[in-house]
């Protein structure tokens, strides 16, 4: 017999060949529960379905499992809250006037607040606040001393001021330039016996909470004071926001038009203030208009841009009001001499050429004689020992004679 040569054949068709005799004829053997070559005994205490021992076993399961879940739901609500620590404890409408004050763009909202106000809002005393505050101006070369009434403003979120006829903390003003030598030096040994004591002392409450409202009276205090007003606004809504590059327009328009606020300061010595006023203004017309629109497409950013203003600067147009809380109330208006005062008569007094004060009190007292006769004077008790009713009773009356000649002639 001539030998057989076998070979495997790779072809695609082979191979599906294969494949089909393979599941046809060649399957698995079903699995059969086999029963075993003795009964197995029963085991005696063991616990069936309704066997008392099994639910208690599932109640003291269900017992621990609660617990855990509720330990693990503690200590995420705890790691969920130092996340979030500070900004889900301010109100719908804060958070929203925070949102659109930190736009980058007039049409889109920012899902959160910048990072450095999220850093500001983790500490939980004012004074600390503060502290981070002047620490973050001081890395931006600001040299300033934020007050901590206006570090309680950033904390809060009170950026809007209830009236635009009210000073507010949160303002231009309360950003002075500080000299380094007059800065305070305050440690944390210092800010713990403030806050943690039991009471502070009222002379150091009322340090705390004023204001240091203060107007530039030259051009380099003006830029020094524009700066510090740009750390704030960068350190609490972002170093792109809109509010914070309209700012940054007025520090670029200064460095390169010097001469022109040089020759405003010479013309008007408060120039300063009523400059600091209107930006302060139309900062609160951006914070008011935020504050009341439905969504950010409704707020009108072109309130907070002034750039007409900065070309009045430049042509010698300027002609802005002093701020409304800034300005002194006048004197009551004198009254003139027939008016009174508290139903008193205003006495008119008599001056000379010189502007001196003359001896005569009132008009009545120059034709008052001087040296009167004192037996003529007749006291009260006298003249009504002399003037009885029974007199004046009698008395006739006293008759004109011009008109009884007039009489006689009708």
């Amino acid at each position: 017999m001539p030998p057989t040569t076998l070979a495997v054949e790779g072809s695609s068709d082979a191979v599906e060949w294969g494949s089909r005799q393979h599941f046809a004829y060649i399957c698995a053997a079903p699995l059969v529960n086999l029963p075993p070559p003795f009964p197995m005994p029963s085991v005696p205490h063991s616990m069936t379905a309704s066997s008392p021992f099994k639910a208690m076993t599932d109640e003291l399961r269900k017992i621990r499992e609660a617990n855990e879940k509720h330990l693990l739901h503690d200590a995420q609500s705890a790691e969920t809250k130092k996340e979030t620590n500070g900004w889900d404890k301010l109100p719908d409408m804060v958070q929203h006037l925070v949102l659109r004050l930190s736009a980058i763009q007039d049409d889109v909202l920012p899902v959160e607040p910048c990072e450095s106000y999220a850093k500001i809002l983790k500490q939980s005393k004012i004074l600390g606040v503060a502290s981070v505050i002047n620490l973050e101006l001081a890395l931006q070369k600001c040299q300033v001393e934020v007050p901590t009434s206006m570090a309680n403003a950033i904390k809060t979120g009170n950026f809007r001021a209830n009236s635009f006829m009210v000073a507010h903390s949160f303002s231009i003003f309360n950003v002075p330039f500080t000299d380094a030598a007059n800065m305070t030096s305050c440690n944390k040994t210092e800010l713990d016996i403030l806050e943690d004591g039991h009471g502070i002392p009222l002379a150091i409450a009322k340090k705390l909470a004023e204001n240091k409202f203060h107007a530039p009276v030259s051009t380099t205090l003006l830029r020094h004071q524009f700066n510090n007003w740009l750390g704030i606004l960068q350190i609490c809504f972002g170093d792109k926001s809109l509010v914070a590059k309209e700012e940054k327009s007025w520090i670029v328009h200064l460095d390169e038009n010097e001469l022109a606020y040089n020759a405003r300061f010479k013309g008007d010595p408060e120039f300063g203030t009523k400059l600091l006023g209107a930006i302060d203004l139309a900062f609160f017309n951006l914070c008011d208009a935020c504050f009341r629109a439905s969504s950010i497409i409704d707020v009108d950013f072109g309130k907070n841009c002034l750039s007409t203003l900065r070309d009045d600067i430049v042509c010698n147009r300027f002609h802005e009001g002093m701020p409304t809380y800034l300005i002194v109330p006048s004197k009551k208006r004198e009254l003139e001499d027939d008016e009174s005062i508290d139903g008193k008569v205003n006495k008119k007094q008599l001056k000379d050429k010189n502007n001196k004060e003359n001896k005569f009190k009132d008009l009545g007292d120059m034709i008052k004689n001087g040296q009167a006769v004192q037996d003529w004077i007749m006291p009260g008790n006298k003249y009504k020992a002399i003037f009885t009713r029974d007199v004046i009773s009698t008395t006739p009356p006293l008759m004109i004679q011009a008109s009884s000649h007039a009489t006689n002639g009708m």
